[in-house]
C-alpha cells in the first residue's frame, strides 16, 4: 500500500504540469532533423562517448547564429549565464561529473563521465564559444 503512494503523487504532478503547460517537448528529435534545419554546426562537443551518435550526446554550437542545441533544445548564446562542472559522487554514491549550464531559466546537468579532466576539458570548450 505504501509502496503505491509515492507513484500516484508523481502522477499527479505530471499531470499537473502538463495541464499548466510546463512540460516542453524538445525543438529537435535526431541530430539528422538539426542539421537539416541548420546546416552543420561549428563544433561539436561530445559529452559522452557511448551516447556520442545521439542528440542527447552531444552539444551542438552554431557560431554564426550564436546559439547551442543541448538535448534537443535551442539556447541562445545571451540565455546562458554560466558553466562549471561538478563531482557528483558522495561518500554512498560514486556518481559522474557533470558538466552545469546555468541559463536563464533553468539550470541543464550533464553527466560526463568520470574523469574530471575531460569535464574540464567540456567546460573550457564552451566557454571560449560564449567568449566569442
Amino acid at each position: 500500500m505504501f509502496l503505491f503512494i509515492p507513484y500516484f503523487i508523481f502522477k499527479w504532478q505530471d499531470k499537473r504540469k502538463a495541464a499548466s503547460g510546463v512540460v516542453e517537448s524538445p525543438d529537435f528529435n535526431t541530430l539528422e532533423e538539426v542539421t537539416e534545419k541548420l546546416g552543420e554546426p561549428s563544433d561539436i562537443v561530445t559529452l559522452s562517448a557511448i551516447h556520442g551518435n545521439e542528440l542527447t550526446g552531444v552539444i551542438l554550437i552554431y557560431d554564426n547564429a550564436q546559439q547551442m542545441i543541448i538535448n534537443g533544445n535551442t539556447y541562445p548564446f545571451t540565455d546562458i549565464k554560466d558553466i562549471s562542472y561538478i563531482n557528483g559522487a558522495n561518500p554512498y554514491v560514486a556518481a559522474e561529473y557533470q558538466v552545469i549550464i546555468i541559463t536563464v531559466k533553468m539550470k541543464i546537468r550533464l553527466d560526463v563521465g568520470y574523469d574530471n579532466q575531460y569535464a574540464y576539458d567540456i567546460v573550457i570548450q564552451l566557454r571560449s564559444h560564449l567568449a566569442g
